[in-house]
């Protein structure tokens, strides 16, 4: 623990600590004046002077004249402005200054010499120098009230070597003032009623764990051991000596036979030091070798011949309070001490939370403070007994406090919705918590009553006793949780044995019982598969330096085993008709059917050319990275999209593709977080003030599927990027921040009528091929191709869906999270080509009628050009002629000038409108012309449509004609 003179040397003498609560401190220091210690006070009070302590170290103290006019030291005035007591204040001062006391390896590490093994030195021979003139040094080690006779009591001897031999090399290890070793006798009675004792040699400030503890001799040890239990059991037989001389010394007892008593208590501590700090407060400690020591019935039945009372203090970090629930409930009679949480808030000499007894008497070790923690003390026994003389049977009564303890280590707590303040109760299984009943608590403390207490009596009382009914379980501990399944850099999987986290560059595996670093989840987001990890599917690469979507490349591993991952192969082979229709027709037979046997789940076909299989490699990493971009929870303001996932095929004007499997993706996605779905067909779907009333801070996505073609994306815009109102019905509505909202995702057999930038920055745009499709009179196609059609007409994740698949798909889908995680710093968004999106969305800018007229009216003869092409025409002249062919009125001069771009882009003979070149009004092209009406100059707007053959014209102008100069003649 940091000593006061470390702290004052690190801060400045003190002053930096005065400063914290009187930041005028430091310039009255220098200045040697006063200054106010009150903000309202009219003169100054208070002054600050360099003083020297009775052992000589120099502080600043300060004297407030206008309160009790006395000096205080630093950590005085911080205790009374916090109110800490003096240890909890160096600690805290610690931490703000991060001043720290941390074992360092090159002072505190022992006196290590090697020598030649002697003759009489064997092979294994190991010795010891001992003696028990503890220093004072020593016992502080040990523990803060530690006193020689305390380490006595226990036999602990302090040393000033050991020496084992090794490979003919004898290694003498000296103890010095940085680095004491510890011996301690470990006293037993062998199977022959014998004393004998094997040694524990301890090395308290070895900064390596593992190598803190040595047993000699070797194989001396007994398997089960528990230390303290020989002193325990010594002590037990001196104080029954003592109280049967007492008792036969006394007349009154002639002829009455001693009945051995118990002592009061014995304490059970996870270790050495736990135990002498025990010692030290004046109690009989029990430790084991080990945290994961199994106390036998044969061991508590001789504890307990003992004692009264057995109490028990776990550490407080994950593995310590795991043993104890586990200890407490095996022997219900234990009463556990549980340290306070405050106690993880300080750091050890390692720079870790303080966990055990030890540091808890760092902080508070008076006696006082310790039987304040007896007190509160609680055995996991839920009933007491008593003997009703009038009916000769034993009475059974609930004792609540000992209830709630039961319920409590058995996982039963309350929880409380922080936005509808609704109050659940739950059950926690290591990490996977599940909603209860009050019926369902009361059921399992009945069952366990039928598997280890069979008296009747207490059956009838646990199912008639008000204390088990929902006004008194309500009362239940309620705790805050951490649901949250991710950070800004991984993404955590649930499974019944384990977690998985997925980091960019690892799957890493937890075990669940250690509460996965203090996460819990929902028992309906537990993936409910045991799996084993699978080898990498897929690798993506792309140049150095280069994010570009283009720039990536995607090699399948070769017999890859999921099948989520082949049905997103066959979605993403744009080619599919060349590759396995057009290419196939031209092969023989034979020939055909082994390339379509070979290649049933390539995204790289032999027979695709180099672009083609480009394509259709970004098309699937795409995919894969957004499906690892839904499945990461974390939200960023700068990362927020909603995948808007289409058809690829280009459709006539309203025609609606469908079929190409683009839901599948997000039932997959469904499996591994919780997916709401709602109906994207109704495009006033956001009018309803409950549309999101089923969203709740469990909810991962949100699915708007099939979106109408006149769904307004530009409504979404706030729920994507913003905080999310909730209005459920008969509940007040609530604001869902932004992180805990879901994420947004869009389906639809449209292309989106919103193309702004607002609109482009919110999406991830997701192609699928119509490889998957039906076939109908309006179409071509010689088959309709289902998804379960390449799997055997089984669907994905259905009934007959075997647990090797379900591996392999959930390993596809971590794997997909990590390569997304691999390239989220970046700020890389990966789309398909999007040729085609940009070609439906300006077909679908113009009507049939609109391209009929401009079909005609900028036509083209053979030579490239036409009346209305490669000239400036005025648009208003344009948009009056289009009026009179299609007899509409109502159009607007803005959806004429969006149908004239749709039909350029659309146009194969068209290169460009307005070329750039002729822009002279930001980018318009304005001209004054004659009217034809007035006569008078005027402004107008002009139209240029480019012909290809024109700008290649241009691009290529033919030679011009020879000068005279040049003539041959």
């Amino acid at each position: 623990m940091v000593t006061p003179e470390q702290l004052y040397a690190a801060t400045d003498d003190g002053l930096r600590i005065i400063a914290l609560h009187y930041p005028d401190a430091p310039e009255a220091a220098r200045s040697n004046k006063s200054f106010k210690a009150r903000p309202d006070e009219r003169t100054p009070s208070a002054r600050v002077k360099l003083m020297k302590t009775k052992d000589g170290v120099q502080v600043w103290k300060m004297t407030d004249f206008g309160d009790e006019g006395r000096a205080e030291s630093p950590i005085s005035i911080h205790m009374k402005q916090t109110g800490l007591t003096f240890r909890e204040a160096i600690l805290d001062l610690s931490a703000i200054f991060n001043i720290t006391d941390e074992i360092n390896r090159s002072v505190n590490r022992p006196d290590v010499r090697r020598l030649p093994a002697t003759a009489e030195q064997a092979e294994g021979f190991w010795d010891k120098d001992i003696d028990q003139e503890f220093t004072k040094k020593e016992c502080e080690v040990m523990g803060p009230r530690v006193t020689p006779d305390t380490l006595k009591a226990l036999h602990w001897y302090r040393t000033n070597h050991v020496v084992t031999v090794k490979n003919r090399e004898a290694i003498y290890k000296y103890s010095n003032d940085n680095y004491p070793i510890f011996i301690r006798e470990c006293w037993l009675t062998d199977s022959k009623g014998n004393r004998d004792c094997f040694y524990k040699i301890y090395e308290p400030l070895n900064p390596k764990k593992e190598y803190r503890f040595q047993y000699q001799p070797a194989g001396k040890k007994p398997h089960s051991y528990i230390n303290g239990l020989f002193e325990l059991a010594a002590a037990w037989r001196a104080y029954n000596d003592t109280e049967e001389a007492k008792w036969t010394a006394d007349p009154a007892n002639e002829h009455k036979p001693y009945r051995e008593q118990k002592l009061p208590e014995a304490i059970i501590c996870s270790g050495e030091r736990d135990a002498v700090c025990v010692c030290s407060l004046g109690y009989y400690p029990l430790w084991f070798n080990s945290e994961t020591y199994q106390v036998s019935q044969e061991e508590w039945n001789q504890i307990t011949k003992y004692v009264e009372t057995v109490y028990n203090i776990p550490d407080i970090d994950a593995t310590g309070r795991l043993k104890g629930t586990e200890l407490a409930l095996r022997f219900i009679d234990i009463h556990t001490i549980w340290l306070p949480e405050k106690l993880a808030s300080y750091r050890d000499n390692r720079g870790k939370p303080r966990k055990d007894f030890r540091d808890w008497m760092e902080i508070w070790s008076s006696k006082g403070d310790f039987q304040y923690l007896l007190k509160r003390a609680t055995p996991a026994r839920f009933w007491t007994e008593s003997w009703h003389e009038k009916s000769k049977k034993m009475k059974y009564s609930i004792d609540n406090t000992c209830l709630h303890e039961f319920l409590r280590l058995n996982g039963f707590h309350t929880i409380r919705d922080k936005y509808t303040q609704a109050i659940q109760f739950i059950k926690i299984d290591g990490n996977i918590v599940k909603t209860v009943t009050p019926k369902e608590i009361r059921a399992f403390v009945l069952k366990w009553a039928v598997e280890n207490k069979p008296e009747r009596e207490l059956r009838n009382q646990i199912l008639q006793d008000s204390k088990l009914s929902p006004q008194y379980l309500v009362d239940l501990q309620e705790i805050d949780l951490d649901f949250t399944n991710h950070t800004e850099r991984s993404q955590f999987f649930y499974f019944p044995k384990f977690t998985a986290e997925v980091t960019g560059r690892e799957i890493i595996k937890h075990d669940n019982r250690a509460a996965s670093a203090g996460r819990y989840v929902w028992e309906e987001n537990v993936i409910n598969h045991n799996i084993k990890f699978l080898p990498d599917m897929f690798t993506i690469t792309h140049p150095e330096g280069r994010y570009e979507s283009e720039d990536f490349d995607i090699e399948v591993a070769e017999n890859q085993p999921s099948n989520y991952f082949k049905y997103l192969i066959n979605a993403s082979r744009i080619h599919w008709r060349k590759e396995l229709e057009e290419r196939i027709n031209t092969m023989p037979p034979d020939e055909g059917a082994a390339y379509l046997a070979a290649h049933r789940f390539d995204i790289a076909g032999s027979s695709l050319d180099t672009a083609e299989i480009h394509e259709q490699k970004q098309c699937l990493i795409n995919k894969i990275f957004t499906i690892g971009y839904m499945l990461h929870r974390y939200k960023s303001m700068s990362r927020a999209w909603a995948p808007f996932v289409m058809d690829n095929i280009i459709g006539e004007n309203d025609q609606c593709n469908g079929r190409s499997g683009k839901s599948v993706m997000f039932v997959g996605i469904g499996k591994f977080n919780t997916l709401l779905k709602l109906s994207g067909r109704n495009p006033k779907l956001l009018e309803n003030n409950f549309a999101f009333e089923q969203v709740t801070k469990k909810t991962d996505v949100v699915l708007i599927d099939d979106c109408s073609e006149y769904l307004q994306f530009d409504q979404f815009y706030d729920n994507i990027t913003s905080d999310i109102t909730i209005n459920p019905k008969n509940v007040s509505a609530y604001n869902m921040k932004f992180d805990e909202s879901p994420k947004f995702a869009f389906t639809t057999n449209y292309v989106p009528r919103e193309f702004s930038s607002s609109s482009r920055g919110r999406m991830i745009f997701v192609v699928f091929s119509d490889y998957y499709h039906e076939m109908s009179e309006d179409n071509d196609y010689v088959e309709t191709r289902k998804v379960s059609t390449d799997f055997g007409n089984r669907d994905l994740w259905g009934s007959s869906y075997t647990e090797a698949e379900w591996e392999a798909d959930i390993n596809f889908a971590m794997q997909c999270v990590r390569f997304y995680l691999s390239v989220a710093p970046r700020e890389v968004k990966i789309e398909p080509k999007i040729d085609n999106i940009i070609f439906r969305k300006y077909l679908r800018d113009m009507s049939d009628n609109f391209r009929e007229w401009a079909e005609g009216y900028f036509s083209v003869d053979e030579n490239g050009c036409g009346d209305n092409l490669n000239r400036e025409i005025v648009r208003e002249d344009a948009f009056e002629a289009y009026k009179r062919f299609s007899g509409v009125s109502k159009i607007t001069m803005q959806k004429f000038t969006k149908s004239l771009k749709g039909f350029c882009f659309t146009c194969d003979y068209i290169d460009c409108l307005n070329p750039e070149e002729l822009h002279n009004s930001g980018s318009r092209i304005m001209r004054r012309i004659e009217d034809p009406v007035t006569h008078q100059k005027v402004q107008k707007e002009m139209i240029y449509l480019r012909t290809k053959k024109e700008a290649e014209r241009l691009k290529n102008p033919p030679p011009p004609p020879p000068t005279q100069e040049e003539m041959p003649f």
